[in-house]
């Protein structure tokens, strides 16, 4: 019964369509960490829509671990019993001994001959040669790299640190010692009012480093062990309050740690779409709303000016432009900017990625050029030769009835 079981898991294991499956959910599962909804380990620990990715990540490391390991040693192939669907294709043959007629079948069809003892009869493995395996095991071993880099960070956090930029902020990023200064950006605009960085100059200083360096979509920087790249653009706008004569009211941003001077500045996210700037030196509240884009409408930025006391609406516009509200005598000057996201990533991590992108590559193409191709054939006692079972794709089984035919019809000289 315990056999049964494990050959089944082991064939389920084996099955193409469980390695899709789990890999359709890992896309499902990185197109909901794009959106942020399934964020890695926080200041909270690891919540349970986490843990669950996590798991469904460590199932994909094992099957495509499985999976490879299948490619590679053919001990592991030849597990399980396969009698089942044995089937008896030539008798005995009389020119040559049995395992030699067969290895000469199956070196016939392209393919390499290999004992596999895994039930009572003598059987020999007919698979692809040794280098043509390891090829298709590259997908598989690329595959269980990224799932177990994935789920690792979901777990126990990503190994790099990220912020924000502003234009012309300094901004110490994380626990790394560096501190970033976004000092020029080249942006285009798109049709729903948003900035979209195309280059940035960067200084980065800090562990004995000072130095310019270019991101973007497609620049990164490596500085120290340490890979600096592009996350993503931000909405970000600045707020600046005028009195009467140009005195210059003190403002700040009500969310996060954000330095208090003359001009606030904000930014926002795909989950923090509203900010609030406080100048309480006049009792004025400006909300700030970014909009995304809908059926019904277009989206942008969107700007309101209240009373810090009863929350009255004094002043609101659309601000696509370098907007200025007035209220009590006062203008508030709103200026759309834009904000990037930046990301540190070890080099040694970074070369993982590297490897497992290769491998992927090399795999795939091994899995076009070279498909499948497996028969477990067995010797009876009086000599007759059975195939116990065979893998091939739908289409490509042609190679299957030439070895049935080579291993039924004996030539002269054999």
């Amino acid at each position: 019964m315990i056999l049964r079981i494990g050959s089944w898991l082991w064939r389920v294991a084996r099955h193409p369509m469980t390695l899709l499956a789990l890999l359709a959910g890992c896309v499902a599962l990185a197109a909901l960490a794009a959106t942020g909804i399934l964020p890695a380990r926080g200041a909270d620990g690891v919540g349970l829509l986490a843990r669950l990715a996590a798991g469904w990540l460590a199932l994909t490391l094992v099957i495509s671990a499985a999976r490879a390991a299948d490619e590679c040693s053919t001990a592991v192939a030849a597990a399980g019993a396969r009698v089942n669907h044995a089937r008896r294709v030539a008798p005995s043959p009389t020119l040559t001994s049995p395992p030699a007629w067969v290895r000469r079948a199956v070196g016939l069809t392209g393919l390499a001959a290999t004992a596999a003892c895994d039930t009572t009869t003598p059987c020999i493995l007919a698979a692809r040669p040794k280098v043509q395996r390891y090829a298709r095991a590259c997908l598989y071993v690329g595959l269980a790299i990224l799932a177990g880099w994935a789920a690792a960070a979901l777990l126990w956090g990503q190994a790099g640190a990220t912020g924000i930029l502003l234009l012309g902020q300094p901004t110490p990023l994380g626990q790394t010692g560096l501190v970033l200064t976004l000092e020029e950006a080249a942006v285009v605009a798109l049709p729903t009012d948003t900035l979209q960085l195309q280059v940035g100059q960067v200084r980065v200083q800090g562990n004995d480093t000072d130095r310019r360096v270019l991101l973007g979509p497609r620049n990164g920087a490596l500085v120290g062990n340490r890979w600096l790249r592009f996350q993503n653009s931000l909405t970000s706008a600045g707020v600046r309050i005028e009195q009467l004569g140009g005195r210059v009211t003190t403002a700040y941003p009500i969310d996060g740690a954000r330095p208090v001077g003359e001009t606030a500045r904000v930014w926002f996210t795909p989950l923090q779409q509203e900010q609030l700037v406080a100048a309480p030196g006049v009792g004025l509240l400006v909300r700030l709303v970014r909009y995304a884009d809908t059926n019904d409408h277009r989206g942008g930025l969107y700007a309101e000016v209240l009373d810090g006391d009863s929350g009255a609406v004094l002043a609101e516009a659309a601000v696509s432009a370098p907007t200025t509200l007035s209220a009590r005598g006062l203008a508030i000057a709103i200026t759309p900017e834009i904000a990037v996201q930046v990301a540190t990533q070890p080099l040694a991590e970074r070369l993982l990625w590297y490897v497992a992108g290769i491998a992927i590559a090399m795999g795939a193409v091994a899995h076009v050029c070279w498909p499948q191709r497996r028969a477990w054939l067995a010797i009876a006692d009086e000599g007759d030769i059975w195939l116990l079972d065979a893998c091939a794709l739908p289409w490509d089984r042609r190679w299957l009835e030439r070895l049935a035919a080579l291993l039924a019809v004996p030539r002269d000289g054999a």
